[in-house]
């Protein structure tokens, strides 16, 4: 499992460019696939007409990636998907579940609604790949 924390847009980590769909092409880990966290922006803006997304980049390298990917498809701010992030790490560290879906949904529900900007992150984040993964931890 692989998080990353900071700015983020539609093909990169960070405004160094910290990791980029071109590194994408770079990965030969088909073997061993990370299932990926973005708490960032954009990076899974799937309905770009022209570009491919960060996300999309890791799911469908042939030679390696991600087998799974939690990335926004807009801007939210930190201190609000601290609220998913918080609850994502609650949900894996209970080892009350083995499938990713469910991580994610009890992690969704822990984000509390009576808050715009927490409606913005809940409406924004998404997980590309198979919900019924089962997690292995090792």
């Amino acid at each position: 499992m692989t998080a990353y924390f900071g700015h983020g847009s539609l093909k990169m980590w960070g405004k160094d460019k910290l990791f980029t769909t071109e590194n994408t092409t770079q990965l030969n880990n088909k073997n061993r696939l990370p299932i990926i966290l973005n708490f960032t922006c954009l990076t899974g803006l799937f309905t770009h007409p022209t570009e491919e997304s960060l996300a999309e980049s890791l799911l469908f390298h042939p030679a390696g990636g991600a087998v799974a990917v939690l990335a926004p498809s807009s801007l939210t701010l930190p201190t609000n998907q601290s609220y998913l992030s918080d609850a994502i790490a609650q949900a894996l560290l209970s080892g009350s579940h083995q499938r990713l879906g469910d991580v994610v949904l009890e992690a969704w529900r822990q984000v509390p609604v009576d808050d715009p900007n927490s409606r913005d992150v809940l409406g924004t984040f998404m997980l590309f790949g198979d919900p019924a993964l089962v997690i292995k931890f090792e």
